[in-house]
């Protein structure tokens, strides 16, 4: 604190909704079934600010999460205005009004961990005291909460590979969840996000267990994650429920409109599921090579001179009639007996015998 400055945040809890009746929930902790936004350990944001421009602070939270900590960086006298979670290089050299983030279609959550990936928020000053600077932050995207009972069903039993939503509106436009978007953090709450580009995939959001729970009977699987605030009411979600085992798809009618900071929930108890259809996936079989015989006869096996260097001599005595004479030799060819499957060849002066055939 002494040579840098300090930055508390603080981030607000987001309300949780129903997607598919449109029913609401404030949910404020964890013990009354919902979720609080902690931040994880050695974290880090972008600040900006006199003299700063998407400078990196890091969390002193440097071994568990917390709902409010510290963020250190920059040198004393910087005056740190704005601030936007999480810190991305890529920003370097942006404005603090066209920062840069991304929602991948594919995201990935773990049931034991409990992580939830590519949230974003941006952060204003609050009140400056000797201790630091204080900053309240927002959440400027959507959480979604999918909760997954496949009892009674096929799939119970399975092991869980992803659930999927791919989102039209009503006339089968693709509508956003997912890619590159720019946000202004100067700016609050919806008005935070000044464009999200529109590309092919982006109407899809995927997440993946990477723990692959099993759907025991009477178990609800629970996962998180993260999408672009775009959906409106009326807009048809097609789930994709993928296991071990089997594929179960159904469509679904949003019955409310996608906000900034709203964590929209979703039920899915899939033996009460109009539409229901569920596919078996054959059990994986490796594809067998085809195999053609042929016919391999060995025609000939010889060591060639040159190959051979200061192993196999270049020139030879050889008895010649009566007469012992010398000729140059430029290989030695081993006999193939084809019947008795042998092949035979024999250098007498031959010392080492490592030699390239």
């Amino acid at each position: 604190k002494d040579s840098f400055e300090t930055i508390e945040a603080v981030t607000e809890i987001p309300d949780e909704y129903d997607g598919l009746t449109g029913t609401r929930t404030v949910i404020y902790d964890t013990e009354d079934g919902g979720i609080n936004l902690w931040w994880g350990a050695k974290e880090a944001i972008g600040v900006y600010g006199t003299r700063l421009t998407n400078k990196k602070f890091t969390g002193t939270n440097k071994y568990k999460d917390a709902a409010t900590t510290y963020f250190s960086g920059a040198t004393l006298f910087s005056s740190p205005k704005y601030a936007y979670y999480p810190y991305r290089v890529e920003n370097d050299g942006k404005k603090q009004t066209a920062v840069e983030g991304n929602i991948p279609a594919n995201q990935s959550y773990s049931t034991a961990v409990r992580r939830l990936n590519y949230d974003y928020k941006v952060g204003k000053y609050a009140s400056w005291s000797l201790s630091g600077t204080k900053f309240t932050f927002e959440n400027i995207i959507t959480f979604l909460r999918l909760k997954l009972d496949a009892s009674g069903t096929a799939l119970e039993g399975d092991k869980l590979s992803y659930i999927r939503m791919e989102v039209a509106d009503a006339n089968g436009n693709p509508r956003t969840m997912s890619g590159n978007f720019t946000f202004d953090i100067t700016q609050s709450g919806a008005n935070a996000i000044t464009a999200w580009e529109v590309a092919e995939g982006t109407n899809v959001a995927n997440l993946s267990f990477v723990d692959q729970p099993e759907l025991d009977a009477g178990k609800v699987i629970e996962g998180f994650l993260t999408v672009a605030p775009k959906m409106q009411s009326g807009d048809v979600i097609k789930f994709t429920v993928k296991t071990d085992k089997h594929i179960a798809t159904f469509n679904r009618t949003s019955k409310l409109a996608y906000t900034p900071n709203k964590i929209v929930k979703y039920t899915l108890t899939l033996a009460t599921v109009d539409g229901l259809v569920i596919e078996e996936i054959p059990p994986y079989e490796p594809e067998q090579p085809e195999v053609t015989e042929i016919d391999l006869t060995l025609k000939s096996f010889k060591f060639e001179v040159a190959k051979n260097q200061g192993k196999i001599l270049g020139r030879e005595l050889y008895l010649n009639g009566t007469t012992t004479t010398s000729r140059t030799v430029t290989e030695k060819a081993a006999t193939i007996d084809e019947e008795n499957k042998k092949i035979t060849l024999y250098i007498p002066y031959l010392n080492n015998r490592k030699l390239v055939p």
